[in-house]
């Protein structure tokens, strides 16, 4: 609390400022961190000095508080500062915390991991945000094991959570939330403006580019929908040199190996390109009827079509990320990976139609069989299956 000068009396560390007590996960009192109260004084954040019982790089403020206040953490909000984790609260926010000063590191990253699996990092869209935003990405990559989601927050320029969230309010911050990027979006936007990939050179320097971040990630599935995602944007495969660039061994190419053409099922082919592009779901309906078709895989394909006709214009990696947790996750993750037996866009597009016709007419036979097997038991036909009855067998589309 006090500064010794080497000659008079000591003074007031923290004079001017308005405190904020840091407590370590135990609740104790290990520090302090003082604003200046004049915006012309410096510094405008200043700490505690290092000490036996505080290191500002192990601690996180706010944490004690929000393990207190809240006890189902659905996110945390990730920030720069004390007056951020404050006016997020008073707006009923209250799960962010914030750094000490210093960029985040994988110590703090895990340390909030295992308290919720979702971590949100706020950040102000200018040229420090961004590179803030680049060294939390990278003291992520080590943590991204099963379950776990990290999403780039990038609020208008001049903007921190505080000033923000206090000038629009909650529900402006989160539809800000809902447009972040998770970590593959964030770190394909950043490599991309960086590689010109219309050229071989260009695509080269990408997988070089990527090669340090790819190699830190330890989820194998997560790996597989980068491969994917590569694949997708420099418009090839990925082949044993291109895995070489990305520091993969060669067994490594089984993950992105393509299933046999005899594999591929209407459900699974109709996944697989909904999720190389979504808003193919946006030519068609719900298709609620075939939930009763009895085909396997039925269920996700459903589901797929429910989200992006809630979500219209989400994304490949977004769409995916709804489904983090859910059993079908592996399996999506999988599918995402494969290669469909298109040529272009305009056969993508035909395909998926043809797909969805194939599995009306599954239905329409599961139906007819259904309808039939009960009129052979003896057991009467109510109206409405009398009028399905009439039209199943009089026009089957």
């Amino acid at each position: 609390m006090l500064v010794k000068k080497e000659a008079g009396k000591p003074y007031d560390r923290f004079r001017h400022r308005l405190m904020f007590p840091i407590r370590d996960r135990r609740g104790r009192t290990i520090a302090f961190g003082g604003r200046v109260i004049n915006p012309e004084d410096n510094p405008k954040y200043l700490n505690s000095p290092e000490s036996t019982l505080f290191h500002k790089s192990d601690e996180i403020y706010g944490l004690y508080e929000l393990k207190k206040e809240v006890t189902n953490i659905e996110r945390i909000f990730i920030t720069e500062g004390y007056m951020d984790v404050v006016a997020l609260a008073e707006h009923g926010v209250k799960t962010a915390v914030a750094t000490l000063g210093t960029a985040i590191n994988n110590r703090q990253i895990e340390t909030l991991f295992r308290v919720c699996k979702n971590l949100v990092f706020c950040f102000d869209g200018d040229a420090a945000g961004k590179k803030a935003a680049w060294r939390s990405l990278e003291q992520c990559l080590a943590s991204l094991k099963e379950g776990r989601l990290a999403k780039f927050l990038f609020l208008p320029e001049g903007q921190d959570p505080d000033s923000y969230i206090s000038e629009f309010g909650s529900d402006a911050f989160s539809q800000q939330v809902d447009r972040s990027s998770t970590l593959t979006e964030y770190l394909f936007e950043t490599l991309l403006t960086e590689c010109n990939i219309k050229t071989p050179e260009g695509r080269a320097q990408l997988l070089d580019r990527l090669r340090p971040y790819f190699k830190q990630i330890p989820l194998q599935s997560l790996k597989d929908q980068i491969l994917a995602e590569v694949e997708q944007r420099i418009g090839q495969r990925i082949d044993t040199r291109m895995l070489r660039l990305l520091g993969e061994d060669k067994p490594a190419i089984a993950t992105v190996n393509r299933l046999p053409e005899q594999h591929w099922t209407p459900t699974r082919l109709a996944i697989n390109l909904l999720l190389k592009r979504p808003a193919l779901a946006l030519s068609t309906g719900t298709h609620d009827e075939l939930a009763d078709s009895g085909i396997p895989g039925i269920d996700l394909l459903l589901k797929l079509l429910d989200r992006i006709h809630d979500e219209p214009g989400i994304s490949t990696q977004n769409l995916l990320d709804r489904f983090k947790g859910d059993d079908h996750e592996t399996h999506l993750y999988k599918l995402a990976a494969m290669e469909p037996p298109v040529e272009n866009d305009e056969s993508l597009e035909r395909m998926f139609a043809d797909c969805l016709e194939r599995l009306r007419d599954q239905y329409v036979n599961h139906r007819q069989r259904q309808l039939i097997t009960k009129l052979q038991s003896g057991e009467a036909l109510s109206e409405a299956e009398k009028r399905e009855h009439r039209k199943l067998f009089t026009n089957q589309h």
